[in-house]
């Protein structure tokens, strides 16, 4: 196994949600170990503010694509152009690993180990809101089937909690489980204060 200042790592992220900030928390990490990451973004572009995250980080590269997020195209209609543009990436770059932060394109055949972590998906948000009724269709249909796919052809896949590794495995009529592995956060070092009778909770509507 190649030591961490020798190994090549492409890693997919999106710039919508908290992906972004996982995929960036990590690739700092593994850069300060030296590992060369290729940071490849799919769906919307990152904006101004989310580039200068990267700023100064010598071993992050970040290539950003128009490819569509798969939750954005059910369907597959955008499948072989993804496997083009990752394919000629991978081609290019000739990585010891790919990471993927999401699901469909792990199944597109690669030469080298990847792994896809599980941060949501449409089956599981849909069934916790009593959704899936509105996701039915047959374009959601080959959604789930892109999903399973990407999930068996990985060489390992992880999840944040062990609670959401087995909802994906329930879901996706998976019979291997994941790994989980819980998500990371930049030290930050704060002063002791006295303790409050408050309980902060942080949420989405």
């Amino acid at each position: 196994m190649k030591s961490a200042s020798d190994m090549r790592l492409l890693m997919t992220t999106d710039a919508v949600g908290g992906i972004w900030i996982f995929s960036v928390t990590l690739a700092r990490a593994l850069s300060q170990a030296g590992v060369e990451v290729h940071l490849v973004s799919i769906g919307p572009r990152p904006d101004d503010g989310q580039r200068e995250m990267l700023k100064d980080h010598r071993g992050i590269s970040l290539i950003e694509t128009d490819l569509m997020l798969e939750w954005q195209d059910p369907a597959g209609a955008d499948l072989a152009r993804a496997a083009a543009v990752l394919g000629d990436l991978a081609d290019r770059l000739a990585p010891d690993l790919i990471h993927f932060n999401g699901f469909r394109d792990a199944a597109l055949g690669w030469n080298v180990p990847t792994v896809v972590v599980a941060h949501s998906c449409v089956n599981s948000w849909a069934s916790a809101c009593n959704q899936s009724e509105a996701f039915a269709g047959r374009e959601w249909c080959a959604y789930t089937a892109n999903v399973r796919d990407g999930l068996l052809s990985a060489s390992s896949w992880v999840a944040p909690t062990y609670h959401f590794r087995d909802v994906i495995a329930r879901n996706h009529g998976f019979p291997g489980k994941g790994i989980a592995i819980w998500n990371g956060s930049d030290c930050v070092h704060r002063g002791a204060r006295p303790k409050q009778p408050v309980v902060l909770s942080a949420c989405r509507l």
